[in-house]
């Protein structure tokens, strides 16, 4: 399944570009997607615990909730992750 390009965010890492998206899985959970922008190769999908979301339906008592979010910096990192680890060594994940 190709990631669309509208709401999708792009990121270049090495000479590659790729996009990327992040949406609710489950509470407490982020999902993000990443995909060649090219649409070749394999998704990376990585679940995050965050509770980013239910920050507006807890407040004001949100001094529990995880808020961690996804940076540009750590999606880049996880794209260099899964090619060091992927099998292919195209750089093409």
């Amino acid at each position: 399944m190709a990631l669309p390009k509208k709401g999708t965010r792009g990121i270049t890492v090495g000479e590659q570009r790729y996009r990327w998206v992040i949406s609710p899985a489950a509470k407490g959970l982020l999902a993000l997607t990443i995909q060649h922008n090219e649409g070749i190769g394999q998704l990376i999908r990585v679940y995050v615990k965050s509770d980013v979301n239910d920050f507006w339906a807890e407040f004001p008592l949100v001094q529990h909730l995880d808020m961690r979010v996804i940076k540009p910096a750590d999606v880049a990192a996880i794209i260099e992750d899964a090619i060091i680890h992927s099998n292919i060594g195209t750089g093409v994940v």
